[in-house]
């Protein structure tokens, strides 16, 4: 398709240190470009695990020296991923600060958005706050406008970043050519049930009020957002402790099992596959003019 460059280190992903990463890579060439940015995520579960807490002064400045030597190494700047675990947990002054730690050396600053959905405009709002405060260019990453009620807010979104750029700000965004994004099942559960990653979050399934709690949001996510009210616009993509699933919609796996479909046993399904290990999985999400 004409590829010639990839960077990686997308979504606050990234080897630690980076170097490391290079040497391998070095060792067996591939037939492609190769360049990094330094994840967010990577750097505080280094630092600060996987806890929903900001970090104490010496443990921002750790961060900030695991930046700056990863940028040192030759990452391309700092990528976030402020709806995955444990990126969610930093609170939008973290980021400029180690946004400034990249800027210092010429970096760019590229995010997965905190909410893509019915604060995507908030969320806009935050990373062209990171970039002016922190000084230097930002992207937004696969830019998406998600779920029911947020159809045609394309146009505020990107009103948004014109705006920015008339300002003088270096605001840019790069978007998937199809309405349906891929990540992981966990993504639809409240922050407060990933503190502390999987297994405190399998604890919680385990607890019948906090399962209660966590299904009132599923509901919420299925209905409004990532499901688009109905389970067949949740699809699975791979699911390592059990290939069968590959490929199916959690529509036609309730149906395999026998039971109906509803909201109800989606969710309740979700949570199921979340227990045994958790999958991938396509979100039908997305409006095509958008």
């Amino acid at each position: 398709m004409g590829v010639t460059s990839v960077i990686g280190g997308p979504d606050g992903w990234s080897p630690l240190p980076l170097d490391s990463a290079f040497d391998r890579l070095e060792a067996y060439p591939g037939a492609i470009n190769f360049g990094a940015t330094v994840g967010h995520g990577a750097v505080r579960e280094k630092v600060i695990g996987l806890e929903d807490r900001p970090p104490t002064e010496e443990e921002l400045e750790q961060m900030q020296a695991e930046v700056d030597l990863a940028m040192r190494q030759g990452a391309f700047g700092l990528s976030s991923g402020l709806v995955y675990t444990p990126g969610m947990f930093g609170e939008t002054e973290e980021i400029i600060e180690l946004a400034r730690v990249a800027a210092k050396h010429g970096g760019i600053y590229k995010s997965h958005m905190r909410n893509e959905a019915l604060e995507v405009l908030d969320s806009v709002a935050e990373l062209i706050r990171i970039a002016e405060e922190a000084g230097l260019p930002a992207q937004i990453t696969h830019a998406k406008a998600m779920g029911t009620a947020m159809q045609g807010k394309s146009v505020e979104l990107l009103a948004m970043v014109d705006a920015a750029v008339e300002r003088g700000l270096d605001i840019t965004l790069d978007q998937y050519p199809y309405p349906a994004g891929h990540t992981g099942l966990t993504v639809q559960f409240p922050p407060w049930s990933r503190d502390g990653g999987n297994d405190r979050l399998r604890e919680r399934m385990q607890d019948p009020e906090l399962r209660a709690r966590i299904k009132e949001e599923l509901i919420y996510q299925m209905t409004h957002v990532r499901g688009r009210n109905d389970p067949a616009n949740v699809q699975i993509s791979y699911c390592t402790w059990n290939p069968s699933l590959d490929g199916k919609t959690l529509s036609q796996i309730l149906e395999e099992q026998g039971r109906e479909v509803n909201m109800d046993n989606a969710t309740e399904l979700i949570m199921d596959l979340v227990a045994q290990g958790g999958c991938g999985a396509i979100y039908h999400a997305l409006h095509p003019d958008d």
